[in-house]
């Protein structure tokens, strides 16, 4: 996981972006001023640190630059990857392979429900529920859980779950509603 970090100097007007991968310094940049100097270059070790562990310590040494941790939100499309992977790894209790088809079935089946909801969240959570609801259909369903299949068989899917939610028939918990 590479995580980023900007250090910002308000006397020099500088703005450095620091990457780690895997908690180890992987990429220095200059985002924002004027470009640096040799001199300044061969002194640069001194205020960026070579693990993110070590930010923390760098904050209190050197409290004139700002160190500022880059939190980069998900988009809707990470989301829905997110929730099916959690989803299927709970699930099946191994990880999923995941290729451009499957992406491609994402995409439609956040379309297609992002359009039954009318907003991107409502989709999302509409999702969720499916996923969380798996358990409650038929063994068929239960057993394939390839985005694939998912995405072509989404109409029944959302009708059985439905349908489950109402009779209670196919499970205790009798709290699903779409």
């Amino acid at each position: 996981m590479t995580t980023h970090y900007l250090i910002h100097s308000n006397k020099t007007g500088r703005t450095l972006k620091v990457s780690y991968k895997g908690g180890n310094f992987f990429r220095l940049e200059l985002v924002k001023g004027k470009k640096l100097q040799k001199e300044e270059i061969l002194l640069i070790g001194r205020v960026v640190p070579v693990e993110e562990a070590s930010v923390a310590d760098y904050i209190k040494v050197f409290p004139s630059l700002d160190y500022t941790k880059v939190e980069a939100k998900q988009s809707m499309y990470q989301q829905y990857v997110s929730t099916w992977f959690a989803f299927y790894q709970k699930y099946r209790e191994l990880p999923p392979r995941f290729n451009a088809a499957d992406g491609k079935h994402i995409v439609q089946i956040k379309k297609y429900l992002t359009r039954l909801s009318d907003q991107d969240q409502e989709g999302l959570e509409l999702f969720k529920l499916i996923l969380d609801n798996w358990h409650k259909l038929d063994q068929f369903h239960q057993d394939n859980t390839d985005l694939k299949y998912i995405n072509s068989r989404l109409n029944p899917i959302l009708n059985a779950i439905k349908k489950a939610g109402k009779t209670g028939t196919a499970g205790t918990d009798n709290s699903v509603s779409i």
